[in-house]
Parts: structure tokens; sequence; C-alpha cells
């Protein structure tokens, strides 16, 4: 009996460790196909990738030769293009020559391999780029920067003061612009804070003269901050805003 069992035993981990290695084998397939996610094609793969795989076993398996070398751009980075296993497989322009001249004509000097679209003569990469909502402002800005929309009406600053302007003409681009393009700039977001500044002298202005009144001699507390709030008076954005900050001013000055 035991000479039976054990050959039974034997068999059971054989068959054990082979389940395990296969299993570990297609875990290590998966976990490569992980690793080579920017070479696999979706269709196949379910990864947004080049489809480089899938190229190469269409052209092993038709064996057909490329009639022309294929170009590769490279977007988003820098390269070494001296680099000893990328320099003999590295685009040269037909048309260029390094002569400090534009010989193909397309607005770029001495672009043997291409243009550095975010780089400088001196072959350094810039490490910060713009984004497109710092472009976009700069475009729309001499139109619409200088408006201020209280929620009913628009203001312009004249001389340091809020004046009350007509409503933009293109209220689709405006609209734009306010709601897309200025969450996206910072340097929008800059400008737009300096032309709020006037707007909040303007009503601290007033708020120093009505809270001196309402408590002549007196010298205030927050509670006598907190009743002049009305929550039922009528909305205006721009003296909250104002408010707020003139409260804040108080409490840490």
């Amino acid at each position: 009996m035991k000479k039976l069992i054990f050959p039974i035993v034997c068999c059971f981990i054989s068959i054990t460790v082979s389940a395990q290695l296969v299993k570990q084998e297609a875990e290590t397939q998966k976990k490569q196909s992980e690793l080579d996610w920017f070479n696999c094609s979706f269709d196949k793969d379910s990864v947004y990738g080049a489809e480089v795989n899938k190229a190469y076993e269409y052209l092993k398996a038709n064996k057909k030769k490329a009639k022309k070398r294929p170009v590769v751009a490279l977007i988003g980075t820098g390269m070494d293009v001296e680099h000893e296993d990328l320099k003999h497989a590295i685009w040269m322009n037909p048309k260029e020559k390094l002569n400090q001249k534009d010989d193909d004509k397309n607005g770029l000097v001495d672009d043997i391999n291409g243009w550095n679209f975010i780089g400088g003569k001196d072959g350094q990469v810039m490490e910060a780029l713009t984004r497109e909502g710092e472009r976009e402002f700069f475009r729309l800005k001499d139109k619409y920067a200088d408006y201020i929309f209280d929620g009913k009406k628009y203001y312009k600053i004249v001389n340091g003061k809020r004046q009350e302007v007509p409503v933009p003409e293109n209220m689709e681009e405006y609209n734009y612009y306010r709601y897309k393009v200025m969450p996206e700039s910072r340097i929008g977001g800059t400008y737009g804070g300096l032309q709020l500044s006037y707007v909040i002298e303007e009503y601290v202005e007033k708020f120093d003269k009505d809270m001196k009144k309402r408590f002549p001699g007196k010298e205030l507390t927050v509670e006598d901050f907190q009743s002049c709030y009305d929550p039922k008076a009528e909305r205006d954005s721009l003296s909250e805003v104002a408010f707020v900050c003139y409260c804040l001013l108080f409490q840490y000055l």
C-alpha cells in the first residue's frame, strides 16, 4: 500500500509544482506586458500604446520591408543626438546645412536634426513651460482683462476708480475667457487680483466710514462686525469680498 501511495504523492506534487510554474510564467508574461505598455495596442492588449508590437508582428508575418525609412518625431523632451546608441539613427535634414542660414526656408536656422521648440541655442531644455491658459490670456487680455462683474453690472477701473461700462459685445468669448481661461492662467489671476484691489480699496473706505458712523468713538470688536451683516440684504459679490478683506485686516492688524 505504501508503495502505491508514494507514486501518487509524487505525481500530485509534480502536478502542483507544474501548475505553479505555469501560473508564475503567466504572471511574468503579464508583468512584462505591463512594463511594455507603450508598445502595446488597445485592440489586443487593452492598453493605449504606440502599437509597436503589432507593427513588428505585421512586418514579420508579411516579410515586408519599408520602402522608405520611417522618421520618428520625439515630442515632449530633449535627447542626446551624440549618444553612441543613437547617433547613427538620428534623422538628417537633407535640405539644411550647418551654416547659420535657413537653407530650407522653413523659418528655422540649422535645423539639421529637427528643431527643439522648448530649448535654447546652448542646448539646454526649459524646465517649465507656460500653459495653454497663459497663452489664451495674452491673446484675450486686451479685450476682457479689465472687466469686473458684480453679478449684475460690468465695471472697469479708470484712473483708479470703478466705472460702469456696457456689457461685453461677444458674451460667448467673454464667458470662455472668464470661466475657462482665467482658472488656468496664473498670470491672469494675478492681473485680476490687481484689478480687484481697487474695488476692495473703494469698499473698505466705505465700510470704514459706515462703521465709524455706527459706532462713534468705540473700539470695534468682532461682534460689532457680526451685527452689521444682514443675510437678507441684496447680494453684492464685490461688496462681500471687500467686507471679508476688511474683517481680516481688522483681525490681524
